[in-house]
């Protein structure tokens, strides 16, 4: 157990790290099909973003919020990684409505199901 415990503690901290500077080293390891802009984010729009979240001191203090503004986030940049972020056969079904994990899973799923990569 306490071999878990460091595990999680180097992850969490990586988190952080990645959280608060790796904007640009983020945006150099993603494929450029993925990234929504060619430029990486200025010190400036990292700075204001090291604020927000559960990876800084305020984020944990107001825990609730923020886990499920990060989970609407990691919804949101699920579905634009399966659609390409681009126009396509997935996309106005993704997007109708409300987004969740099983409704995410469920269009992918069945678009592989039918053997279908690109549309």
């Amino acid at each position: 157990m306490l071999g878990f415990g460091r595990l999680a503690l180097l992850l969490l901290l990586g988190g952080v790290g990645l959280a608060r500077g790796g904007g640009a080293l983020v945006h150099g390891a993603v494929p450029p099909m993925l990234r929504e802009t060619e430029r990486p984010p200025s010190k400036e729009e990292m700075d204001a973003a090291a604020g927000a979240g559960l990876y800084c001191v305020a984020g944990v203090r107001n825990f609730g919020p923020n886990l499920a503004s990060e989970w609407a986030m990691a919804l949101e940049s699920l579905a634009f990684v399966c659609t390409y972020g681009k126009k396509n056969c997935l996309t106005t079904e993704m997007y109708r409505g409300e987004l969740s994990l099983g409704k995410i899973a469920g269009l992918v799923w069945g678009k592989l199901r039918e053997g279908v990569v690109r549309c």
